[in-house]
């Protein structure tokens, strides 16, 4: 399928998203079928555009482009070797982590939730593995929390934390 364009980079008040937030990732919101809809870039390893995200309204999700090949989102922003890496669940999350934080430090999200966490991590593990650390920030609930035990052990032993939210 095609990509479609890039929405705008406004504010996502609702996710307490800001506009430069949302720049630095290239994640927009746009129109899709007539539909308001977040639009998240996704890079291969060659960092070219090769994909799209959807996202719906309704928390529905499709893909544009050739999703074989993505990378982690976010991935092509951080270059390689650093103190942390966080890995979350999705691209929300990311953004989030990110903003807190002033969008300096390395945050990145798997592409299709808990359920291919794995084989996303798995495919990525080369770049994952030049981080001394490597935080898993998945969801709370028992997929988020079985997928990062799962990936935990897919790294060198001791480089793996899972973090624990708070309800």
């Amino acid at each position: 399928g095609n990509l479609i364009p890039d929405g705008d980079y406004n504010d996502i008040p609702s996710r307490r998203l800001k506009a430069d937030t949302l720049r630095k990732f290239g994640y927009s919101v746009g129109s899709y079928q007539g539909q308001t809809v977040h639009i998240a870039p996704y890079r291969n390893k060659a960092g070219e555009l090769v994909a799209r995200h959807i996202r719906f309204t309704s928390k529905d999700f499709k893909w544009t482009g050739n999703a074989k090949e993505v990378c982690l989102f976010g991935q092509h922003l951080w270059g390689e070797k650093g103190r942390m890496l966080i890995i979350t669940e999705g691209e929300i999350d990311a953004m989030s982590i990110s903003q807190i934080q002033g969008n300096k430090y390395p945050v990145v999200s798997i592409p299709n939730g808990a359920g291919g966490a794995k084989k996303a991590i798995r495919g990525q593990l080369d770049w994952i593995e030049t981080f001394e650390k490597v935080i898993l920030a998945f969801d709370n609930d028992e997929p988020g929390q079985l997928a990062a035990h799962e990936c935990a052990l897919l790294l060198k032993p001791g480089k793996a934390h899972i973090a624990v939210f708070p309800h």
